[in-house]
């Protein structure tokens, strides 16, 4: 019995059968067994990543996973792969992140996550007075407060300013309302406002 052929991959185990009788006589046959590397690594972590949902601003780094050939347990190249899908809107999407495990004879293991990052949460608008209702002499009427939004996925974003002047019971009386307006882009808006 001898090897032969050996690759990483693969190798033949050649085997002689020689018979020989009270006169000499012989007679051989030949075995073959062809033997390859047909199992895929596999991953060593106990818990590959699952699909998860979470918001624009709490997208988790990828899983560094390890992998091992399963036949002679030596490791097996992993590689990572990301790619955004399924566009609903700019903050709006999910994540394909794939890992592939790859041995020496090129067999190879794939896991996929898709993380699903969602946009739900509308801007913050911040430097509207509390007090939503402000009594000022027609004469030291308050200019517009400096107002200004951040959104959670798309930092500033602009602002929408209104005021609107409703006449009251005299001719030097008047109600202003102010409102401030903010959209970010996907769709969530807010609104603050507040009278004079």
């Amino acid at each position: 019995e001898y090897v032969a052929n050996v690759t990483n991959c693969s190798y033949v185990i050649v085997r002689r059968f020689v018979a020989v009788d009270e006169c000499g006589n012989a007679a051989w046959s030949e075995q073959r067994v062809y033997v390859e590397d047909r199992t895929p690594p596999y991953f060593v972590e106990a818990y590959l990543p699952k699909d998860i949902t979470v918001p624009c601003h709490d997208i988790p780094e990828p899983s560094h996973l390890h992998a091992q050939d399963a036949n002679n347990c030596s490791d097996a190249w992993v590689h990572f792969a990301e790619e955004k899908v399924h566009f609903e809107c700019p903050n709006q999407y999910t994540l394909r992140r794939t890992w592939t495990a790859v041995d020496q004879c090129g067999l190879k293991t794939v896991h996929v996550q898709l993380v699903h990052v969602v946009d739900e949460l509308a801007p913050l608008i911040s430097g509207v007075p509390d007090d939503h209702d402000i009594s000022a002499s027609c004469d030291h009427v308050p200019h517009p407060p400096k107002v200004c939004a951040r959104d959670n996925c798309d930092g500033e974003v602009q602002l929408e300013f209104f005021e609107d002047k409703r006449h009251g019971s005299c001719p030097n009386e008047s109600t202003l309302v102010r409102v401030w307006a903010a959209q970010d882009a996907c769709g969530n808006t807010a609104a603050a406002s507040y009278q004079v």
